[in-house]
């Protein structure tokens, strides 16, 4: 049996454009849900009910690629501009109170990806691709805009996509490129040859990337949809990083399109074990939950979706039982549980293969009323 998810609110991100929602960030403790849009602008709205409340018409000067909540009352934004910024969410509209820049680039670059690590105040931002360099650096957030405390700037040769840190071992930074690498850095350690601790090759541009909550995993999704868990193997001495990628046995699940049943897939969140998947032509979008102890996706639950378009972010509102999505048809929604009924899902592929037994079963039994043979 998979649940539904019943729509409650719906509004748009702004009335008077057509922008796509890129990402919605919620502040619980503030009842409060700031969303960004390809418009480059930021728009806060209060949480459940999804009312308007302010903007920042131009919070970067070119494309917003990447939003974090910092703490409780800050949010980070990384921007195609070469800037991230600090924002104090408790006022209104937010305010800019910090920004850091990659001092010292040879040349200024886009960034494209954005982690924060609440614990030791460490801010990372990775760039695009200029020349030969797509680097990844970091900064402490009390520096205020100074000189980043590191920059690893040979590991990648593409846009850096994605950035995760390490929840329990907070020297372990994951950085996911477009060249379909994924490494893992150790930043107590300022030299880069030795600072990267491992590497893997997915070989498709990476979308996604983070590490799994067991802590000892890390996985990887293509914008191919190809889906892999990587063992963490944490070389500590005469290692060959060149040789780690051979020595590491992934699970490989292929094209989550086929074991889902979807035709895209926005998100896999480590950390509640679920993936977040969608339907162009019958519109709607699934939250699959995924068991890393087993390697298998298990139950869903469906919503109504955007229209068909995709959608771009989904969040959990905990504190008001209620889901939020945001999509390319400039509206955010809201969607709270309702009943269990089965849907078309339950018919689809899973990872144990139920749709290739059904129909080798069908062939089965085709074949078996001419001959039968023992093995």
């Amino acid at each position: 049996m998979s649940k539904t998810l019943s729509p409650l609110q719906s509004t748009p991100f702004n009335p008077a454009s057509l922008s796509y929602v890129l990402s919605l960030t919620p502040f619980p403790a503030l009842s409060l849900l700031i969303a960004s849009a390809s418009d480059n602008s930021l728009r806060t709205f209060s949480l459940p009910s999804l009312s308007p409340l302010s903007s920042i018409p131009q919070a970067h000067a070119d494309s917003i690629s990447a939003v974090c909540a910092y703490d409780e009352h800050h949010l980070v934004t990384a921007g195609k501009d070469s800037v991230v910024r600090m924002w104090d969410v408790r006022t209104t509209p937010p305010k800019c109170v910090m920004e850091y820049r990659a001092e010292g680039a040879r040349k200024p670059q886009g960034f494209t990806s954005l982690a924060v690590q609440k614990g030791t105040g460490r801010i990372a931002a990775g760039a695009e691709l200029v020349g030969v360099d797509a680097p990844v650096y970091i900064w402490d957030a009390a520096n205020k805009g100074g000189k980043p405390v590191r920059a690893y700037t040979e590991s990648h040769n593409d846009d850096v996509t994605v950035l995760a840190f390490h929840a329990n071992q907070a020297h372990l930074l994951l950085s996911g490129s477009c060249d379909g690498l994924v490494s893992i850095f150790d930043l107590n350690v300022e030299d880069e040859d030795d600072a990267v601790l491992q590497v893997v090759n997915h070989n498709a541009s990476i979308h996604r990337a983070g590490f799994l909550a067991s802590g000892d995993a890390f996985f990887a999704l293509s914008h191919m949809e190809t889906f892999t868990i990587f063992p963490l193997r944490l070389e500590t001495a005469e290692r060959d990083v060149d040789d780690v990628s051979a020595e590491v046995k992934p699970i490989e699940f292929g094209d989550l399109r086929q074991v889902l049943g979807c035709d895209y897939v926005q998100n896999f969140d480590p950390v509640r074990g679920r993936a977040v998947v969608g339907s162009h032509e019958e519109g709607w979008v699934d939250i699959v939950s995924f068991d890393s102890a087993t390697g298998k996706f298990g139950d869903r639950w469906r919503m109504g979706g955007h229209g068909g378009e995709i959608v771009r972010d989904l969040i959990y509102d905990e504190a008001n039982a209620v889901v939020v999505s945001g999509g390319e048809d400039g509206t955010i929604k809201s969607w709270k549980a309702g009943s269990a009924q089965p849907t078309a899902a339950e018919v689809g592929k899973d990872h144990d293969g139920k749709k290739k037994k059904e129909k080798k079963d069908k062939k089965d039994k085709k074949e078996n009323k001419d001959r039968y043979k023992p093995y």
